[in-house]
C-alpha cells in the first residue's frame, strides 16, 4: 500500500478485518480496503505537525479513534472521513459498542471520563481516588464488561504502579492491586477472565479479573517482556522478550512455559489463530520472517520470509495482525 509521503507510525485493522487504517509522519491518516488495496479515505490531522501514535476502530467499524504524541484524541467517521470530535487525552478506548469512549484528560487526571460519540457530552465515569496519573494505560475488550488500567507515576522504573479493575455495568471499582515498578503494560483475555501485566522485567503476572487475585507468575525469559497475547480460550499466553525468545505458557499450570523461537532480534507482533491451535509471530534475525508455531507442542509449522528494505532492517513503525491472524 503506497500513499503516505513519510514513514508510517502506526496502523490498525477494523474488527471485521476489511479495513486498515495507517497514520504517517506526513500528518495524515489513510483508510484502505484490505482486499483490493484501494485508498478509501485520507484524513488530515487537526493539529499542525502532529502524528498519530495509536489508532483504534470502534467495534462496529463506523468510527476511527486516533491519539497523537501531543495528547490529542480525534474521532473520525469511516463513512465519509469527517472529524467528529477532538479532545485532550492521554489514554483512550472505545466502550463495548462504540457509542462512548473512555479517556483520561491530562488536565484532570484524577478520573476516567466517558465521552458520548453522538452527543459529544463528557462525564466523569470513575474517580481514581485522587491519584494523579502521570502514566496510564486503559484496556477494554470489545463487548466487554470490565475496564482495566495501569496507573501511577512512571518517571523511573522504581516508581510504584497499580492495577485497577472496574465493572462498567455498576460503575464500581472492583480491585486496586499494587504492582512492582515497571509493570506498565496490559493485555486482557477475550473472555475477560484474565489480565496479564508485564513491562521492563522478565516476569509476567496474570490476575483474575473477577477476583483481583493473582492467578500465575510466569517466568523463563531472561530480559524485558515486550509483547503478550492470550489464546481465544484464555488457556494459553504467548510472550516475546528482548532476550530473543518467544514462550508459550499454559496459564495456571506451567510457570516457565515452552520456548518457541530462539535468536530472534525482535518480535514486534504475535497473535493466535482463530481456533487457538497456532500462534503466529512476526520476527527478524538477519531477515524478516513470519512464522507459525503449534501452540501446544511448540513445533514450527511454517516460516515465510517477508520483504526487506534496501538496508535490510525493519523500519521503525508498527505491526498489526488482522482479527483472524491471517494477515500481517
Amino acid at each position: 500500500l503506497t500513499g503516505h509521503e513519510n514513514f508510517v507510525s502506526c496502523l490498525a485493522f477494523s474488527p471485521d478485518g476489511t479495513l486498515l487504517a495507517t497514520a504517517g509522519h506526513d500528518h495524515r491518516i489513510i483508510v484502505w480496503n484490505v482486499e483490493n488495496g484501494e485508498q478509501l479515505l485520507t484524513l488530515d490531522y487537526p493539529q499542525e505537525g502532529a502524528t498519530a501514535r495509536r489508532l483504534q476502530f470502534a467495534p462496529d467499524g463506523e468510527d476511527l479513534l486516533a491519539v497523537d504524541f501531543y495528547r490529542l484524541g480525534c474521532i473520525y467517521s469511516t463513512a465519509d472521513g469527517h472529524l467528529v470530535h477532538s479532545f485532550d487525552a492521554t489514554s483512550v478506548v472505545f466502550n463495548h459498542d462504540g457509542s462512548e469512549v473512555y479517556f483520561v484528560d491530562p488536565e484532570a487526571p484524577q478520573a476516567i471520563q466517558s465521552l458520548n460519540v453522538d452527543s459529544l457530552e463528557a462525564k466523569e465515569l470513575i474517580e481514581t481516588h485522587g491519584f494523579g496519573w502521570s502514566y496510564c494505560q486503559l484496556v477494554h475488550r470489545p463487548g466487554g464488561r470490565y475496564l482495566a488500567a495501569v496507573n501511577g507515576p512512571w518517571h523511573e522504573v522504581r516508581d510504584p504502579l497499580e492495577l485497577l479493575i472496574w465493572d462498567l455495568q455498576t460503575e464500581e471499582l472492583l480491585h486496586r492491586v499494587p504492582l512492582l515498578a515497571g509493570s506498565a503494560s496490559l493485555t486482557m483475555s477475550a473472555d475477560e477472565r484474565y489480565v496479564a501485566v508485564f513491562g521492563v522485567s522478565s516476569v509476567v503476572r496474570v490476575y483474575e479479573v473477577a477476583s483481583g487475585q493473582k492467578a500465575a507468575t510466569l517466568m523463563g525469559h531472561e530480559s524485558r517482556v515486550r509483547e503478550a497475547a492470550f489464546s481465544p480460550d484464555s488457556r494459553w499466553l504467548a510472550t516475546s522478550s528482548m532476550d530473543g525468545t518467544v514462550r508459550m505458557f499454559h496459564v495456571g499450570q506451567d510457570p516457565r512455559g515452552n520456548r518457541l523461537g530462539t535468536a530472534l532480534e525482535q518480535v514486534p507482533a504475535l497473535a493466535f489463530s482463530e481456533d487457538g491451535a497456532a500462534v503466529r509471530i512476526a520476527s527478524w534475525c538477519g531477515q524478516r520472517l513470519i512464522s507459525t508455531w503449534d501452540a501446544q507442542s511448540g513445533d514450527r509449522l511454517q516460516q515465510v520470509p517477508a520483504e526487506v528494505n534496501a538496508d535490510r532492517r525493519w523500519p521503525r513503525s508498527d505491526f498489526a495482525f488482522s482479527p483472524d491472524a491471517r494477515r500481517l
